[in-house]
Parts: C-alpha cells; sequence; structure tokens
C-alpha cells in the first residue's frame, strides 16, 4: 500500500479501522506522537521508539503502526474501553509542539491531562 500515490499509512489505517473497527484504528501524527510520548515518560524511554532528548518526528511505518496497536490494544484492555476509543482519546490528547523535545512532549501532555476534571477530557 505504500506504493499507491496518496494511501499513506493516516489513510490507510483510517480506511481499515473503518472496515475492521475491532482490529485497526487510525495513527496519525497527532495520534502517534501521543502514543510515543506518553508511553515513553510512563513505561520507560529505554522501552520506546523515541529518544527523549530528540526533536525528530516520529517515523510513520508499518513497524510503527504495529508498536502503535499494540500499545493501544493494551491500553483498552487495561481500561475496559474497545481500541477506538483510546485512539479518540490520544487524537484529543495529542497537539503540536514542533521543537520540542519527546521528554518536553510527555510533560507538556501530562499537564494537559492533569487539568481535564474528573478525567473527562477537554470540553
Amino acid at each position: 500500500m505504500a506504493l499507491i500515490r496518496g494511501l499513506g499509512i493516516p489513510r490507510t489505517t483510517t480506511v481499515l479501522s473503518a472496515l475492521w473497527p475491532a482490529q485497526h484504528v487510525i495513527m496519525d501524527w497527532r495520534t502517534l506522537s501521543a502514543a510515543l510520548a506518553l508511553s515513553g515518560a510512563r513505561l520507560g524511554w529505554n522501552q520506546s521508539l523515541v529518544d527523549p532528548t530528540s526533536t525528530t518526528r516520529a517515523d510513520k511505518s508499518w513497524a510503527t503502526y504495529a508498536w502503535y496497536w499494540r500499545t493501544v490494544a493494551s491500553c483498552a484492555d487495561q481500561v475496559g474501553k474497545p481500541p477506538v476509543d483510546v485512539e479518540r482519546a490520544l487524537w484529543h490528547v495529542g497537539r503540536p509542539a514542533p521543537g520540542v523535545t519527546w521528554a518536553a512532549y510527555a510533560e507538556l501532555l501530562g499537564q494537559d491531562l492533569a487539568r481535564w476534571p474528573n478525567g473527562q477530557g477537554p470540553r
């Protein structure tokens, strides 16, 4: 699918998640960045796909999608929600922060999450 012009990972995962919502979730820059930063901060950067001191964008590849899917599915199992709910939460949490290290981005997201009343998300 990577060889078809215009059919990159974000668009392809959108189609796959629409067709098979129990097996796929959307991976775009916003959801992937939030997942990478929050999992790195929570589980340790040595298990992350990014260097916490780097400002480089995350690699959007099928290997990264495999990690992302496992991470989203694991979180969904832990909270008793479908994976699509976790993916949507990551979309709401993620935000642009160009030039910020992954560790600093994780801190920004953590501060945003701490401001949400009762863990209900943005209003």
